[in-house]
């Protein structure tokens, strides 16, 4: 599974056309969010702190895209 995400501010009755955005063409420095490495050791303890980092990030991501009001009615912390 992969999940590719944009965000930012825009200011009121902005329309965003992503036909005419600019595409990105490299990554944030110091943002690696995968690895595709051959020929490196398997490392049980690199993938559980990988996996540790890559979940935190996508809750991150949840949490600032869902209200408070969202979290109650479904039972979350607030």
């Amino acid at each position: 599974m992969q999940v590719k995400a944009g965000w930012g501010m825009v200011p009121g009755n902005t329309v965003i056309v992503p036909a005419l955005m600019r595409v990105r063409t490299k990554l944030d420095a110091g943002r690696r969010r995968f690895s595709e490495q051959p020929g490196q050791p398997f490392s049980t303890d690199r993938v559980i702190e990988e996996t540790r980092r890559g979940a935190e990030h996508a809750y991150a991501f949840f949490r600032w895209a869902v209200l408070d009001e969202f979290l109650r009615r479904f039972g979350g912390d607030v």
